[in-house]
């Protein structure tokens, strides 16, 4: 297979963030300063640059969860379980959440 140009990774960025603006993790939608959330590939660019435009290797996270979710030891690693992580945080707050009726 050959590699994307970095014109269809974009594009498929662009329409992935379309149809997923929220993140992932928390939920939050894009704020009028932020103007649109972050697009994290599950397996990076430089790991696999085929996957680079899929779609199925993407997800949306707010500037915060991408830094300490994507990213936990700094901007050069990676999660190689994000979604088991996002599956799991996810869960341990739906239990913590309290209500008032």
């Amino acid at each position: 297979m050959k590699v994307p140009s970095k014109w269809t990774q974009r594009k498929n960025k662009n329409a992935y963030r379309k149809t997923h603006p929220e993140c992932r993790v928390c939920d939050r939608k894009p704020r009028w300063f932020q103007k649109k959330n972050e697009i994290h590939r599950i397996i990076p660019f430089s790991v696999s640059p085929i996957r680079g435009a899929d779609q199925r290797n993407m997800i949306t996270l707010c500037r915060a969860c991408h830094f300490w979710i994507g990213h936990p030891k700094g901007w050069k690693s990676w999660n190689a379980n994000i979604t088991k992580s996002i599956i799991f945080i996810r869960k341990a707050y739906r239990l913590n959440v309290k209500v008032k009726h």
